[in-house]
């Protein structure tokens, strides 16, 4: 698990060091203070080298897209939107530090590292190995091709993402990961295929019942949730105890979303959750249960959770659901907030005391 991340010239980030870092953190701040961006930085570090996950942000991937006139022809891709201020002279830097139990179980610092620089031909040398990454018909990329080099400290082995006028060329090889990770977006939810996948890895493990019971929090009539496929299009079906079974979609915003939390903590085991704008289809009178509920599959899964909020309500239960626990020590609340010195952003963290202090004063700050 993070004990610490520090993010560096990465979209709204010029410089963000987080510490003390708990099993289940919960990121709020007003607007545009940089909390999806920040699980978007942390995601990268920890569960893919490649970069493709910095383009499945349907809002990054726009701003990838957009062209510069209207007027033009074709779409003018730049990596420029991902640096700090749009600078892609400088370099983005993300590192972790993680506390690793050794054989004698005590623990000691371990720490990552991944450098993400734009290159170009005339100042990357290495054409042959940045052709053979990308693995495609290529032998000699477009003059006008933008390429992201990502250099990971965890094997030195670097990876290459280019855009072309015609759209983005993955790499070939597959990239080094450091945990398992899974990013739930807060306006998309999972794809046919990332259900299908994430159901039939929890339909192997034998875990229906606990997905069930989740899902019981908010809908207690539910007796069975199974998948059905319709051509080349899979999702889910749940048994409510009527005649015939209803497409999960039919069941609530609330039962997709805290089935798609499920289901990709799941796949995450032994890795990293990140979960944006938590609130998002689940009702106030069940936070607290769904807590509880996060809590006790993070435990069983070793799964560290990171998820934003712009809910007070959230917050509040989350502290509620965790003390009521006894396990309020592996709960932390980070605030991102504009720096009055630097004008730039910072993060401020409650852990078990601090938060105990902070709930004698009924949470009253300003988290939109």
């Amino acid at each position: 698990m993070y004990k610490s991340f520090r993010v560096k010239n990465f979209r709204c980030f010029k410089d963000l060091q987080i510490n003390d870092l708990g099993r289940v953190n919960l990121i709020a701040g007003k607007n545009n203070t940089g909390k999806t961006a920040l699980l978007e930085a942390m995601h990268v570090l920890a569960g893919t080298y490649s970069g493709q996950v910095l383009l499945r942000n349907p809002g990054l991937r726009r701003a990838l897209l957009r062209p510069e006139n209207e007027s033009e022809t074709r779409n003018q891709l730049s990596w420029s939107t991902i640096f700090f201020g749009l600078n892609t002279s400088l370099a983005i830097e993300l590192s972790a530090s993680e506390r690793i139990p050794n054989r004698t179980m005590d623990k000691s610092q371990s720490r990552i590292e991944l450098s993400i620089q734009s290159v170009s031909f005339s100042n990357d040398t290495d054409d042959e190995s940045r052709y053979k990454s990308f693995g495609y018909q290529y032998d000699v990329l477009p003059d006008d091709t933008d390429i992201l080099k990502l250099c990971p400290s965890l094997d030195g082995r670097p990876t290459y993402l280019a855009l072309i006028h015609s759209g983005i060329v993955y790499p070939r090889l597959k990239p080094s990961r450091f945990r398992p990770s899974q990013l739930l977006h807060a306006r998309t939810g999972a794809s046919a295929r990332d259900i299908e996948r994430r159901f039939n890895r929890i339909q192997k493990a034998k875990k229906i019942d606990a997905l069930v019971t989740a899902l019981e929090l908010i809908e207690p009539r539910i007796k069975d949730v199974r998948i059905n496929t319709d051509g080349w299009l899979s999702h889910l079906m749940t048994d409510i105890g009527l005649d015939y079974m209803i497409a999960m979609s039919e069941s609530g915003e609330g039962m997709n979303r805290l089935s798609d939390i499920i289901l990709a903590m799941h796949e995450a085991k032994g890795g990293i959750i990140f979960i944006d704008e938590i609130e998002n289809g689940i009702h106030h009178s069940v936070q607290n249960k769904i807590w509880k509920t996060i809590g006790e599959v993070a435990r069983e899964l070793d799964i560290q959770v990171f998820a934003t909020t712009h809910s007070l309500e959230m917050i509040r239960a989350a502290y509620e659901a965790f003390t009521e626990a006894g396990r309020l020590d592996e709960f932390r609340y980070h605030r991102l907030s504009e720096s009055r010195k630097t004008g730039g952003l910072r993060a401020t963290t409650y852990n078990e005391l601090d938060l105990e202090a902070l709930a004698a004063f009924d949470f009253d700050h300003e988290v939109r």
